[in-house]
């Protein structure tokens, strides 16, 4: 039985590698400026049409849109799971590659409200949720997720649409701050879902906006390891502190993305 196990590891860790040099290869620059060039930068993911003019989208995003690689774990969960009649509020929602996927999913007369802390971004979050729903309202705020409570934060932005990050000190764009719970205040929220992407800031929210996730429906979130205090946060151990602390249920999980969902009758 232990052999029999021991093998099955090993195929399943075989499989893995297989598919991630693979998915390199299918991945690389001159595969996503050829895409670029045969489709004039309209390139399908999954159903929806996304705008990759940008100098932000590399080539090799460009790819792994075509391939249906970008951010699939998060997408096949909105396009599988994303309750339909609920407002929804994104956080990160870089390119509005998964926005454009909420609003196909989501009645016309829900709101979408994103948060998007690279300036660069925000008009490619419209034109992709205009090509794949026109006439379709969302609120795209230029703002970061933040809890050490300060007005400004700076974001390091990096040549990918992916990488940027909040740093410290002078370098970087002076980006306002906000929280959930404003957010949701701002836009007086009842219950919503929630869909967060943001590099690590997630564990702020986690450890200091409990009232904020009480009005969170449904949780799709990819989780970061992220610091607090000088401590390692692993992406387990928020899980686990978004089930015992914050009353939700896990519902599915692919790596680091989780779906998370909270019984009606505990909504506040």
């Amino acid at each position: 039985m232990e052999v029999a196990q021991t093998d099955s590891m090993t195929t399943n860790s075989l499989a893995t590698r297989i598919r991630g040099h693979l998915s390199r290869a299918a991945c690389q620059p001159a595969i996503g400026r050829a895409i670029a060039a045969v489709l004039h930068n309209r390139v399908r993911n999954r159903g929806c049409l996304i705008d990759t003019s940008s100098p932000h989208i590399t080539p090799a995003t460009i790819a792994r849109l075509w391939w249906g690689l970008y951010e699939a774990k998060e997408i096949r969960f909105i396009k599988q799971l994303l309750p339909r009649d609920m407002d929804v509020v994104e956080l990160g929602a870089s390119i509005g590659v998964a926005t454009a996927h909420i609003a196909r999913r989501i009645q016309p007369e829900r709101q979408i409200i994103c948060v998007e802390a690279n300036p660069y971004l925000l008009e490619l979050i419209r034109e992709n949720v205009a090509l794949n729903t026109p006439g379709r309202r969302v609120t795209i705020l230029n703002q970061a997720i933040d809890y050490s409570g300060q007005g400004s934060v700076r974001l390091q932005v990096s040549e990918t649409n992916t990488n940027s990050r909040l740093g410290s000190g002078e370098d970087g764009l002076a980006v306002e701050t906000t929280t959930l719970s404003r957010v949701i205040e701002h836009y007086s929220l009842g219950s919503f879902a929630l869909v967060a992407d943001i590099e690590g800031a997630e564990l702020g929210m986690i450890l200091n906006d409990k009232a904020g996730l009480s009005q969170v429906q449904q949780l799709i979130i990819e989780l970061h390891p992220a610091q607090h205090l000088g401590e390692l946060w692993a992406p387990e151990r928020m899980r686990d502190l978004l089930i015992a602390s914050h009353g939700f249920t896990l519902r599915a999980a692919r790596g680091p993305v989780f779906v998370f969902e909270r019984p009606a009758a505990q909504m506040v």
